[in-house]
């Protein structure tokens, strides 16, 4: 993500954090919504207009940048290969794992457990600590140190255990509910184009996480969805998708693929 749309996408989350809309802040800068979201749509502002909405939002912006790095900037964004070989060995690991990156305090962790479950958790929260998942310092302090959105290794030890069943459940379904959502595009693309695909990927992929970040501050219901996002391309050779590919756009020229 380049540093205006950082820039930018920090504003959204301050917005958000207000709880003000694009409609409410046109009103106050005296333009109107359309204006708004064009100005964040097309990434186009001006520097007296970042200033309006600075003045607006009561902030500078070295503190909207802060907002955005305030939650990840302890967090490591990928699991080590060992970190992934422990959270695999046994599901229990990588539910309390995953219970105190998603919020749940210490107490929590022990409701309605015995105590042969209460001992099995406390050792399963040392571990994670020495494997530097967490910091366990008091029964009221648990820090997270791997992000819950940790990128896992492509079939390293968590996706080679979780893989099938998760992908099985994912796709159960014809991505017609609410809150589904489901494009698939083929065809032959340039390194140029390629290229650019992955930035953008990795810029929605930046305003996930940004997201996530600011939810773990909010007042997140139990009852909210558990969202999965999911973006990947990669090349097909040989494929089902490369068959349906050819029929419908015909062979490569020359013979290349």
């Amino acid at each position: 993500m380049n540093q205006k749309s950082k820039l930018l996408q920090a504003i959204r989350l301050r917005l958000k954090s207000l709880n003000m809309t694009y409609a409410t802040l046109g009103e106050k800068l005296g333009i109107s919504e359309v204006t708004v979201k064009r100005y964040f749509s097309e990434e186009r502002m001006t520097l007296d207009t970042l200033d309006d909405i600075c003045r607006v939002l009561d902030v500078e912006i070295t503190e909207l940048l802060n907002d955005r790095k305030e939650e990840l900037k302890n967090q490591k964004q990928s699991f080590t290969f060992e970190q992934e070989e422990f959270l695999a060995e046994d599901d229990q690991h990588t539910i309390v794992f995953f219970k105190i990156a998603r919020g749940y305090q210490f107490a929590e962790l022990f409701e309605k457990a015995d105590d042969h479950e209460r001992q099995r958790t406390l050792k399963i929260l040392k571990d994670l600590e020495s494997h530097s998942l967490i910091e366990f310092k008091t029964q009221k302090e648990l820090k997270v140190l791997v992000s819950s959105s940790a990128a896992i290794h492509p079939t390293g030890p968590i996706w080679r255990k979780y893989s099938k069943n998760g992908a099985l459940h994912y796709f159960n379904t014809d991505f017609t509910r609410e809150n589904e959502f489901f494009r698939m595009s083929i065809g032959r693309l340039s390194k140029d184009s390629i290229y650019e695909i992955q930035k953008k990927f990795d810029g929605l992929q930046d305003q996930i996480l940004d997201l996530l970040a600011l939810q773990k501050k909010s007042a997140v219901k139990r009852n909210d969805p558990f969202m999965w996002f999911i973006s990947s391309f990669r090349p097909m050779t040989g494929s089902m998708m490369e068959t349906i590919a050819i029929t419908l756009l015909g062979p490569p020229k020359n013979g290349s693929k």
